[in-house]
């Protein structure tokens, strides 16, 4: 059972204790009355025992009638008897219907101890007729008392037909689920079946409503059952439900499908308009998709046509920008792939064949050695190492070590070849050996500082070379103190195109468009001069020792 149908069913029993509260609280108030009614104080102080109380219980009785007709049963319904009881001359007034004097004996009996009751709220009691009259009444009672001395004088009591309750509870009356009504000492004054009414509760019945416990389930006469209860507490009075479980579910279930073919329905629709929604997107889409598809095997010449202003249309116009761009960035790359191979073609067309030259040289080291020409056999040797170095063409990339190693070997047959004529220095950070540079890449400016910044320099001359790292770049420097340029001097070498002979006369132009392509933009070669005051040259390169170690080992 579900905690709503509980709570449903729980609502229903407070109803009811409301209900039966405002019938026994109409009646309650009605059972002051004696203490505003001067007749009535005279009825309960006069003694009928007498002569003269004899004449007067005829003309008392009618106008007590009277008065209950019309003060009281005339504005509630429910009641269907008052009684006035002279406790001093034995005598009693009734109004409204008249029970049987078994009844009233019964009555009589029920309110045997009224006197000690509560005179301010008065008391609630049931009793059940003898038979053959074994109906089941209600009876709101207030002991009253002579103001003056507070002797009891008798009792006004209001009766109710327990019977009156089917009557008021008639809506609360379903299939498969019973209903009781239990007085403070378990009597059924009510019964929605009517069998019990009257008769004390047993069984199951008399079992949880004397539990603290407000709900239960219980398999009774083979069929489970919810048994659900709430208790009044001005009263005490209990109401008692048993509702059968399987028809409880049954209106579950029946929710439960109702709810189902409503979720199924609005599914279905949502199913129908999301389809339609995806139709109405995805058919444009996969216009434009065929387009793309298309436009890639044209190589990004095929342009997307813009037929609507929707997001649609703003992604066809997005793709034809980004064709455009990829056709300029394809069109850049095959650029700089073809200048890189010509540049490289360069850079092996300069080179010597090194293979009958290294042969021929090396059998001239050792004709020199055997004639004991020790400096022609050192020229040699540097020769044959710097045509090792060329010929070992594993990649494009060296350490500065081996560079700087390949350099030294040429700076040693120029100052053989010049005797001597100018100085180098070596100014080399150890962090800067490890660093990678294009192969061939200082030999072109030293060669420019011996030929061209040492002519007719008749000072002393000093050409120097240095290596640093600053922050995430190396810095190579060529430095001469000859006799410079100027500055159209300066351009002309810049825009150099021309390859001379030999395998280290690779132009600056060809050095500078090898460092743009392989590293970009944003680095290169910045050459100074002054004439009579020598020529710097600044390359700045990555600092990069493993990004291109494969390469460089020719892997």
């Amino acid at each position: 059972m579900s905690a709503h149908a509980i709570a449903s069913y729980q609502n229903v029993n407070q109803q009811m204790l409301l209900t039966l509260g405002s019938v026994l609280d109409s009646a309650r108030k009605y059972t002051t009355y004696p203490y505003y009614n001067s007749d009535f104080q005279s009825f309960l102080h006069r003694d009928y025992r007498t002569e003269q109380g004899h004449r007067d219980i005829t003309t008392d009785t009618r106008l007590y009638k009277r008065y209950i007709h019309e003060q009281i049963l005339r504005y509630n319904g429910k009641i269907s008897t008052a009684v006035l009881v002279n406790v001093t001359s034995n005598t009693r007034f009734v109004g409204g219907y008249y029970p049987d004097d078994a009844v009233m004996r019964a009555l009589d009996q029920a309110m045997s101890r009224l006197q000690d009751a509560n005179a301010a709220d008065g008391t609630t009691v049931t009793f059940r007729g003898p038979e053959p009259y074994p109906a089941t009444y209600i009876a709101v009672a207030r002991p009253i008392f002579d103001p003056a001395n507070r002797h009891y004088l008798g009792y006004f009591c209001l009766i109710i037909n327990a019977q009156q309750l089917n009557e008021t509870f008639r809506q609360q009356q379903q299939i498969g689920v019973r209903r009781y009504i239990l007085d403070q000492d378990m009597r059924i004054i009510y019964d929605s079946s009517g069998q019990q009414v009257g008769l004390a509760a047993e069984g199951p019945l008399a079992a949880f409503a004397g539990q603290d416990a407000d709900y239960d389930q219980q398999i009774l006469d083979g069929q489970h059952m919810a048994l659900l209860k709430s208790v009044s507490e001005l009263t005490g009075w209990r109401v008692v439900t048993f509702v059968n479980s399987d028809l409880l579910f049954e209106g579950v279930r029946k929710r439960q499908q109702n709810l189902t073919l409503v979720m199924a329905t609005m599914l279905v629709a949502a199913i129908c308009a999301a389809i339609g929604v995806a139709v109405s997107i995805s058919r444009p889409i996969n216009r434009l998709r065929h387009v793309i598809a298309g436009s890639v095997e044209k190589r990004f010449r095929t342009l997307v046509p813009v037929t609507s202003s929707d997001e649609v249309g703003d992604l066809a116009h997005s793709f034809n920008r980004m064709q455009e761009e990829m056709k300029q960035l394809l069109n850049q790359v095959v650029a700089q792939e073809r200048a890189k191979r010509t540049a490289e073609i360069h850079a092996l067309q300069a080179q010597i064949n090194p293979h009958f030259l290294y042969n021929t040289l090396n059998t001239i080291k050792w004709m020199a050695n055997m004639q004991c020409a020790d400096n022609i056999g050192d020229a040699t040797e540097n020769l044959i190492n710097m045509l090792r170095y060329s010929s070992s063409m594993q990649g494009d990339f060296v350490k500065i070590r081996d560079e700087l190693q390949f350099v030294s070997k040429y700076l040693s047959l120029m100052q053989l070849r010049y005797c001597d004529r100018f100085d180098v220095k070596f100014d080399i950070a150890d962090e800067a050996l490890d660093g990678l540079s294009l192969r061939f890449l200082l030999q072109p400016f030293v060669e420019n500082a011996i030929f061209h910044g040492f002519q007719g320099n008749e000072a002393a001359n000093l050409l120097t070379l240095s290596a640093r790292v600053e922050r995430q770049d190396l810095i190579l420097t060529v430095e001469d103190n000859g006799v410079g340029m100027s500055d159209d001097q300066l351009r002309h070498i810049q825009a150099d195109r021309a390859h001379r002979e030999g395998f280290n006369s690779i132009g600056i132009r060809n050095v500078m468009e090898r460092i743009k392509l392989h590293y970009g933009d944003g680095y290169g070669v910045v050459l100074s001069s002054e004439a009579m005051r020598g020529t710097k040259v600044v390359i700045t390169l990555p600092m990069e020792t493993r990004k291109r170690a494969d390469e460089a080992c020719g892997l």
